[in-house]
């Protein structure tokens, strides 16, 4: 039996940063350090590489706290809620949810585009970015994306 076409790996920009095309890992590094190094603003990761989409697609249909084994969801559910007894736990932070996902998420992939992305969310989220939200273009439509990308967007 043979293929009719040879598999060929993916053409075009892997990710774009707030729709600037980023075509390889470098350059997407190179453009996420820039854009997190500025004053904090609206950042736009849309993930066009199909090897990372199928790793961030999860964080856009369940909640990271689904993504988390049950003992760590518990245990981030009892943060969030405080003490049962009316002593006051220390506040988390607001995405430990989030990070305790996007964490998981890096250590497990081999995909080098998943990594730095996954590093960029972590550093935003340290730096201050408290609402990360991760979606398709479908659901978000940004103009100028093409169809398809998981979009990881980060505000303050």
């Amino acid at each position: 039996m043979a293929i009719a076409k040879p598999w060929q790996q993916f053409q075009g920009p892997i990710a774009t940063v707030n729709s600037q095309p980023c075509f390889c890992e470098a350059e997407l590094q190179a453009t996420l350090r820039k854009v997190l190094s500025r004053k904090l603003g609206a950042v736009n990761v849309a993930i066009h590489d199909p090897a990372a989409q199928r790793i961030f697609l999860s964080l856009a249909v369940y909640t990271p706290e689904e993504l988390l084994p049950q003992a760590v969801e518990s245990f981030v559910g009892n943060i969030r809620r405080g003490s049962p007894r009316g002593t006051e736990l220390m506040e988390g932070p607001a995405n430990l949810g989030m990070s305790l996902a996007i964490t998981a998420i890096m250590n497990e992939s081999q995909s080098q585009t998943v990594r730095v992305v996954c590093a960029a969310v972590l550093f935003a989220i340290n730096k201050g970015y408290s609402k990360v939200s991760v979606g398709t273009t479908q659901q978000v439509c940004h103009p100028g994306e093409t169809p398809g990308a998981v979009v990881i967007l980060m505000q303050t």
